[in-house]
């Protein structure tokens, strides 16, 4: 189970794959009609569900992207892997043929990782897999929407739950049929890992499923869990975020990235303005520079994982702190375009907080920069400096604060 902790309102944006018989505007397209043709259009012919380790664990997935006659899914790394983390061999079922399995192969696995506070939200390989089939059909795909939901706005859910994945068993698989639910965004962890949601209809088979737009079939996460509840109650769950998503997908080959937008009719709707002033835009860009930090700790938390694993070999550390220097240095920028509306709107105090932020980051990314050096002239590596001192911490927790309208001067 994941504990839900430090609930924020935190914006998710991401570019999804596009799919070369139905790409993301035809979410687009059909933003106007109803949820139920939203479903049966765009999102039920995207699904799949997931049957591994011979029958010992289901799940549910969604088309991500398509070439050829091949395929790519996403769904949780769990849902093809059992409890140790070792991986299984699965096979996907669709309506259409749903006695027939369609063999499956991983293109990148995540891993078991499941953080139960936003301290432990460090993974750089969540609970998330992308897996590839070859189909004699075409499928839809869905696009991730880039839009900000609000606490409280209307979702809808889709997989394969358990009650179905029964009755498929019960038929000798000769009955597959995926459900669809609505429910409401409750709020994010601080550092927009997980979305909090309610629901009348997730159940075990719903994980790797995805939360979704009713308006349109954009998705704003996935599904891995359920906090609380029994089937058919109002329960509690929780989806990764679109934007660990995003972070997940980062270095996938062959995929090509695409975005579904929401219209500037429905900006109201995710909380978006174009035209923010005083103190909208200082809250606005606290919260980018919170969200940017995060991910920078994020990235920061898990090089220092790698390095205090035992028995690692340098090539393996050397290319993890490349790879890492390469998502610092960008996020740094970003944090820099962030503060920019902070020296005249904010108060004295978040002025400062910033700036140590800043500060913080360029320190750390300077000392893993030297490491780097360090490495691979051959020498032994000291990452003594790159663990102390640990003021990433304290700052992460002044945090906290930062989306506070507190923060801010009234606007003028």
């Amino acid at each position: 189970m994941h504990p839900f902790v430090a609930v924020r309102l935190i914006g998710a944006s991401f570019a999804l794959l596009c799919f070369a018989c139905a790409s993301a505007s035809e979410a687009q397209q059909t933003q106007a009609a109803g949820p139920s043709t939203v479903y049966t259009t765009i999102v039920e012919p995207a699904l799949a569900l997931v049957e591994a380790g011979n029958g010992a664990q289901r799940g549910t997935a969604f088309c991500i992207y398509s070439t050829g006659t091949t395929a790519y899914f996403l769904t949780n790394q769990h849902v093809i892997a059992d409890k140790a983390g070792k991986p299984l061999a699965f096979a996907l079922y669709f309506p259409d043929q749903p006695d027939k399995p369609v063999v499956g192969r991983v293109v990148k696995a995540g891993s078991l990782s499941t953080p139960s506070s936003v301290s432990q939200t460090s993974a750089l390989l969540p609970d998330l897999a992308v897996i590839a089939v070859d189909l004699p059909h075409k499928v839809t795909t869905l696009a991730i929407n880039t839009g900000k939901p609000a606490q409280l706005f209307n979702i809808d859910i889709a997989g394969y739950p358990e009650t179905q994945i029964q009755n498929w068993l019960q038929t000798q698989k000769r009955d597959l049929q995926a459900t669809a639910a609505g429910g409401q965004i409750s709020g994010f962890d601080l550092f927009d890992y997980y979305i909090q949601y309610n629901g009348a209809i997730t159940d075990v088979g719903n994980s790797g499923g995805p939360l979704y737009d009713p308006a349109s079939g954009s998705i704003y996460g996935i599904i891995t869990d359920v906090v609380g509840g029994a089937y058919a109650s109002v329960q509690h769950g929780m989806a990764i975020s679109a934007a660990t998503i995003r972070q997940f997908l980062t270095g996938v080959p062959n995929l090509t990235v695409a975005v579904y937008t929401p219209p500037p009719a429905e900006l109201a709707r995710y909380g978006a303005s174009k035209e923010l002033t005083g103190s909208q835009t200082c809250v606005s860009a606290l919260e980018r520079l919170s969200k940017h930090f995060g991910e920078w700790y994020q990235w920061r938390t898990a090089l220092l994982d790698a390095l205090s694993a035992p028995n690692v070999p340098a090539a393996t550390i050397l290319a993890q702190m490349r790879q890492t220097q390469q998502g610092l240095t960008a996020i740094d920028a970003e944090m820099r375009e962030d503060v920019g509306p902070l020296t005249s709107s904010a108060k004295q105090d978040t002025v400062q907080l910033s700036a140590a932020l800043i500060a913080e980051v360029e320190r750390f990314n300077d000392v893993n920069a030297h490491a780097i050096d360090q490495l691979a002239s051959g020498a032994t590596l000291d990452n003594s400096a790159l663990k102390s001192p640990d003021a990433a911490t304290k700052l992460r927790a002044a945090l906290e604060h930062f989306n506070d309208f507190a923060s801010c001067n009234a606007a003028p």
